[in-house]
């Protein structure tokens, strides 16, 4: 059976029946694919792998509007990079919101203010 069918029918015996067994096989046959995409996008390890958990979740989410046409592995690429880039922004934005506050703190401390 071509890998596409072979997804497809993972994908809709997990919409049918929530086969655990089924989502497994279709994250193994995967995982190296989103892990490899995120890795890349993010540049760390550790955020890869959280992007990489949002993107299964996704997909067990989304499962039953998946329709036949999509290529499954098309899918989680695109959605893995989508997943990588909303996290890096994520984490710009929280860098910035650190450095405000460093600051904010540095000079509230150096002009005698704060209480």
């Amino acid at each position: 059976m071509p890998a596409r069918d072979e997804d497809h029918r993972l994908l809709a015996d997990f919409r049918a029946t929530g086969s655990q067994a089924a989502f497994a096989q279709l994250v193994a046959r995967h995982l190296d694919l989103v892990y490899s995409v995120a890795r890349r996008r993010v540049g760390d390890a550790h955020l890869a792998e959280d992007v990489t958990q949002a993107v299964f979740l996704t997909l067990a989410r989304k499962a039953a509007s998946i329709g036949s046409e999509v290529v499954i592995s098309g899918w989680l690429f695109n959605t893995a990079r989508l997943v990588a880039n909303n996290a890096m922004r994520a984490r710009q934005r929280q860098q910035n919101r650190e450095s405000s506050a460093r600051s904010l703190a540095t000079t509230t401390t150096s002009s005698g203010g704060g209480g």
